[in-house]
């Protein structure tokens, strides 16, 4: 739960509809790139239409809304409800439905409410591949959805989302297999057999026509909420089938790309401003604040930061990890600050748990959304016992010059703090770390790590 900041929920609910989420401070405001969308931040109710992907993520299984969901929802600057009437297992024409439900329920505020749409994914299943657009099912699709977007439009706003990155064949052996419909991370030829025709040939040109505010025309012809692009890039986010498991990244990227939006956000650098974590074990998930704490165990990806002078929201920096095999670890009691020398992290060195770094395997870590050219130092910090360690630390900015650091978590200032050499933000906008205990020298703990930009 993010600290001050009053979270409610409701068990109030028809199937599939959320939990109530009591008003809260929104974010300070950061420059914009493009034209606000008024009604968003402030809508009464953002709803959300899909399918399992939605159901699975944005609810707690219990009826409501997840709690991690409802306080990133408030975090990141919504004052209304959040509700969910997404279920697994539903078609096109079965959200047609749904939404019916939902209009009727939320009537009081009818022409206010926000339905944020990622429907189809069972319709692809059904009828891949593509093929053409006269092929029935694909002639079926494009006639439910666009019945969808004038059913929501007729009264209310919309906001469709491309579908998700479906890897066809993941579970199955010898994946992938094109002779299967097997959907191959980054194989455009195999592509074709998933979602991406469905995304390009109809549900962009809908989102174009319908909700233009959220067509990226000048980015190629995208979307601003694009749940395609979390799959497609982080392959392992998506569990044994290569359809579900996104956990929070699903949502997280959804509600911080509409909260962007809404406040006209683009891309930009963040010269000047600087992003401080502290990382330790637990379901995948972030706490929103001038220290973003991230939970992180086996594959996590985290959308959205604050920064750390000012408190804005960043909500297109994420970070993302693999084989966190991390322990965590209470904070130091003892602990001085001198130990630490830049006074960012003492608040985290006394309060905050810290994480003890496998020995038998690195963590990995991306940090991506970082604008290109920009220059970024990394910090990194941990402070341990006088029987502490060390953790062997490498930066790669993807430019052939990677950099191994050494961080020593003892009692000795200079050796709790060591930085990066300033990197230049590649074209890819992704810096990877790998983090590993030293076998043999005792436990390194490791609090978190901070980028600052210039």
């Amino acid at each position: 739960m993010i600290v001050g900041l009053d979270i409610t929920t409701s068990a109030k609910r028809r199937p599939g509809t959320g939990s109530v989420v009591a008003p809260g401070p929104a974010p300070e405001p950061v420059p914009t790139g493009l034209e606000p969308l008024p009604g968003i931040l402030d809508a009464p109710n953002v709803v959300i239409l899909g399918a399992s992907i939605m159901e699975n993520t944005f609810e707690d299984g219990a009826g409501g809304i997840a709690p991690t969901v409802a306080a990133y929802f408030r975090a990141v600057g919504f004052t209304g409800t959040l509700r969910s009437y997404a279920a697994s297992g539903h078609v096109i024409a079965s959200t047609r439905s749904v939404f019916a439900a939902a209009k009727a329920d939320l009537a009081a505020t009818e022409g206010a409410n926000v339905y944020a749409v990622h429907t189809g994914g069972n319709n692809v299943s059904g009828g891949r591949p593509y093929e053409s657009a006269t092929k029935p099912s694909t002639v079926q699709f494009r006639t439910d959805y666009r019945a969808l977007m004038d059913d929501i439009t007729a009264t209310d706003r919309v906001i469709p989302m491309p579908l998700t990155f479906r890897h066809y064949g993941k579970a199955d052996p010898g994946y992938p297999n094109a002779a299967r419909l097997d959907v191959a991370h980054n194989d455009p030829v195999s592509a074709q057999w998933g979602s991406k025709p469905y995304n390009d040939n109809i549900i962009l040109p809908a989102i174009a026509d319908y909700a233009p505010d959220w067509f990226d025309a000048g980015s190629g012809g995208t979307a601003y909420v694009d749940p395609y692009s979390v799959g497609a890039r982080w392959f392992a986010s998506t569990g044994g089938d290569g359809i579900h498991g996104y956990g929070v990244s699903m949502p997280y990227h959804v509600l911080s790309r509409i909260a962007a939006r809404a406040r006209g956000l683009a891309p930009s650098s963040r010269a000047g401003k600087a992003l401080i974590y502290n990382m330790i074990a637990g379901a995948g998930e972030i706490t929103l604040d001038r220290i973003n704490r991230l939970r992180c165990a086996g594959v996590s990806h985290l959308p959205g930061a604050f920064f750390h002078d000012g408190g804005a929201f960043d909500p297109f920096v994420s970070v993302h990890i693999e084989d966190a095999s991390i322990a965590t670890t209470a904070p130091r009691g003892d602990y001085a600050d001198d130990e630490i020398a830049d006074p960012r992290f003492h608040l985290m060195a006394t309060t905050f748990s810290s994480s003890r770094l496998p020995t038998d395997k690195p963590v990995r870590m991306t940090v991506g959304g970082l604008f290109p050219g920009d220059t970024v130092t990394m910090t990194f910090v941990g402070v341990g016992s006088s029987s502490s360690g060390k953790a062997d630390i490498t930066v790669d900015a993807g430019d052939g010059a990677t950099q191994a650091l050494v961080l020593a978590t003892s009692g000795l200032a200079a050796s709790n703090q060591v930085v990066s050499a300033p990197r230049t933000v590649p074209a890819s906008g992704e810096i990877a770390v790998t983090l590993k205990g030293r076998a043999g020298e005792g436990s390194a703990f490791f609090h978190g790590f901070g980028l600052d930009f210039a």
